[in-house]
């Protein structure tokens, strides 16, 4: 089993930053995610929703604030994250959220046969491979769980080794993206046949920092009017995908 390169090799300031600069301001990832998968499925009133690798909880705020009757958790191994997220919950007085500390691959029993669904945005590309995780998740045994990730539409995966040496001490780390088809097939193995995927095709236009010569995501515009998004020197392919016991 292969621990995340996440928080744990991160810059808590930098993360800090990402996080509470969602909370303001919803990325249009998020947005669109939500748009896709509201499309997709319904919230139920007082049913347990799990937002897996939270961070600061923005994602499961922006959830909780458009399904006011349905209850939302957050979990992530980063406890300052946690800490911060759960303060900013108790200062906006939200009642349908919470965040708490744990691991992805030891998560406490409590979880189990708890949530209706279980959504996980930019976390999966930070694993070297997908089944350990995707296997955790099902472990849990949701209705459904739906990820916003790099996948490929494909047979082919790659496990990038990012050297950044934007930080005083340089930091490695994984952008890992995963074959969509190879994880329908786990999907399906353990019991959730029905599947779906889009790509995120962003349709606003992000700058390039001047100056910034490390990772962070910003836009180039094809021929064809669509963007293409870059952090540093990867393409990032973003796909969003759900998979489910029952139709979608």
């Amino acid at each position: 089993m292969n621990a995340p390169y996440t928080h744990a090799k991160a810059d808590q300031k930098r993360l800090t930053e990402y996080f509470e600069a969602q909370w303001e301001t919803p990325y249009q990832s998020t947005i669109q995610f939500h748009k896709w998968l509201t499309d997709t499925i319904k919230f139920q009133p007082s049913e347990h929703y799990l937002d897996l690798g939270c961070g600061m909880g923005s994602n499961a705020y922006y959830l909780s604030k458009n399904h006011e009757k349905s209850l939302f958790e957050g979990v992530d191994i980063d406890q300052d994250l946690v800490n911060q997220g759960n303060q900013l919950i108790q200062k906006k007085t939200i009642q349908n959220v919470n965040l708490s500390q744990d691991d992805w691959f030891n998560l406490r029993e409590e979880h189990i046969n708890r949530y209706s669904g279980i959504v996980s945005l930019q976390t999966l590309m930070m694993f070297k491979e997908f089944q350990s995780p995707i296997n955790r998740v099902i472990d849990l045994n949701p209705d459904w769980f739906a990820i916003s990730s790099l996948f490929f539409d494909g047979d082919i995966e790659t496990a990038t080794l990012i050297k950044d040496y934007t930080y005083d001490e340089p930091k490695e780390y994984y952008y890992s993206t995963f074959s969509i088809a190879r994880i329908q097939e786990l999907c399906a193995q353990r019991g959730y046949p029905y599947f779906s995927h889009v790509p995120f095709e962003i349709d606003i236009d992000l700058e390039r920092k001047t100056g910034w010569t490390g990772m962070g995501t910003y836009t180039e515009r094809l021929d064809d009017g669509r963007r293409l998004q870059i952090s540093g020197p990867l393409l990032m392919n973003w796909r969003f995908m759900i998979a489910s016991k029952t139709p979608l």
